[in-house]
């Protein structure tokens, strides 16, 4: 299943994701796949142009990708291990070099594993300007983490454990980005569904909250019915752009997009409401990331440049 596209600085395309087509059902395994800018595949890229990660051992789901500056690739996501009748799952970093190898220096043979109790799901990836991998998971249970990985997987013991504010145990994280200054935001919901509160948090590098951004470090909207964040990029300016949606008065669905000053004051738009759909929320909506792309915003299924 392809979940990812990335572009590099030569225009090449990475798809990555995971498939269970080589071992059969059960066996799922990341993927990155490199193309040309002409669309040919690039055969010098792992295997004929893909690469494969932990191939037939468990199955593993990929949810993240990103490109580091030296061409190399973090794949991130979670893995399950059949133990008996009791399958546990935890959260996967792995990395590939430029030409799609696994980099072995990474974590245990070139993969990270990190444990948050049971049913772990990495919920963002981002990198910093030295290509520290900073990584946010939710566990069983309502367990939350925030982690950054040094260039060889190893946790950064410089990173505060100051913990992710927590508003009820209907608190959720949708993801991260990592600003250029290194700062990180994250973002996500917490609420009943009839009144859900999307929010958005800015840390520090040492992951302190950044008091300056909106009040006391953090942004909320007003409750909503069914509402969520999408996808997060910044625009030429660096100026925090969020695609999220909820119900409208009519109960459908809204999707939007939203403009937050670098101070987390809101930028209000002409026009806010960018797209109406009648399942905005549910699997089958087509518009559920976008990407800025040489000044223009990309809209689409799950779009990012490096």
């Amino acid at each position: 299943m392809p979940v990812e596209l990335l572009f590099t600085d030569d225009d090449q395309i990475l798809v990555t994701g995971f498939t269970s087509v080589v071992c059969g059902a059960g066996n799922d395994e990341f993927f990155a796949a490199r193309f040309l800018s002409t669309g040919d595949i690039d055969s010098t890229f792992g295997e004929f142009g893909i690469a494969r990660v932990n191939p037939c051992i468990s199955e593993d789901f990929m949810s993240h990708s990103v490109l580091l500056s030296d061409g190399s690739v973090l794949l991130a996501g979670h893995e399950i291990w059949p133990y008996i009748n009791d399958p546990v799952n935890q959260g996967i970093v792995a990395k590939l070099h430029p030409d799609g190898t696994p980099d072995t220096s990474y974590g245990l043979g070139g993969i990270r594993y990190m444990n948050l109790g049971a049913d772990v799901t990495v919920k963002g990836l981002g990198i910093t300007s030295d290509d520290k991998a900073v990584v946010c998971m939710m566990g069983g249970g309502g367990g939350k983490a925030i982690c950054r990985l040094d260039q060889f997987g190893a946790y950064d013991t410089t990173f505060s454990s100051y913990p992710i504010p927590l508003f009820g145990s209907d608190t959720t994280i949708h993801s991260i980005r990592v600003q250029g200054d290194d700062k990180i935001l994250l973002w996500g919901t917490f609420g009943p569904a009839s009144a859900r509160v999307r929010y958005i948090v800015r840390y520090h590098e040492d992951l302190t909250i950044d008091q300056t951004f909106g009040v006391n470090g953090w942004v909320s909207e007003p409750p909503t019915q069914n509402a969520s964040w999408n996808d997060l990029t910044f625009d030429h300016l660096g100026r925090s752009v969020l695609l999220g949606s909820k119900d409208s008065m009519f109960s459908d669905g809204f999707m939007e997009v939203l403009r937050f000053n670098t101070d987390g004051t809101r930028i209000i738009l002409r026009n806010e409401w960018c797209i109406h759909c009648s399942d905005c929320n549910g699997r089958n909506s087509e518009h559920r990331s976008f990407a800025r792309w040489k000044d223009r915003l990309l809209l689409g299924p799950r779009l990012h440049t490096r």
